[in-house]
């Protein structure tokens, strides 16, 4: 959800990159932005992953290309997924420390969340980022044939 929602506002800014690290530097805030907010470390390392994928993509098309804009809206929102890690990388711990929420509760994440279910989660947020891209290619087109991307 949160690539189609911010796909518009993403597709603006990338009019604005003309060089290379300002996805990659966006990304990283992202990343800290959810540990400062009580999230673990994992998204840090994470946004720094994707907003790398994300600048190659962009950097593919030269920053001129409306098709690396639009795969790279589908790149960028990856980084969100670094919540998730936890879940399913120290998920003995993560059910430890939310014992108190009730076994019930426990039993019904686990069995909505197994090992693959993180993949599924990659899968449905870039083709979410996608068509975000998609719709900011359509609403943004002025701005697009302002900034030679168009």
């Amino acid at each position: 959800m949160y690539g189609i929602v911010c796909g518009i506002p993403f597709m603006l800014f990338l009019t604005k990159v003309k060089k290379p690290g300002m996805i990659l530097i966006m990304s990283l805030i992202m990343g800290i932005m959810m540990f400062v907010t009580g999230m673990t470390w994992m998204p840090i390392p994470f946004s720094i992953l994707t907003g790398i994928m994300a600048e190659l993509v962009y950097r593919s098309g030269k920053y001129q290309s409306m098709k690396a804009a639009v795969l790279t809206a589908g790149v960028f929102p990856l980084w969100a997924c670094g919540n998730y890690l936890p879940l399913f990388l120290q998920r003995e711990r993560y059910f430890a420390d939310r014992a108190s929420y009730g076994q019930e509760y426990i039993d019904a994440v686990m069995r909505m969340t197994p090992n693959g279910m993180f993949f599924v989660l990659l899968v449905i947020t870039f083709i979410g980022g996608m068509i975000g891209g998609l719709l900011g290619k359509t609403l943004l087109k002025k701005h697009f044939k302002k900034a030679g991307i168009a």
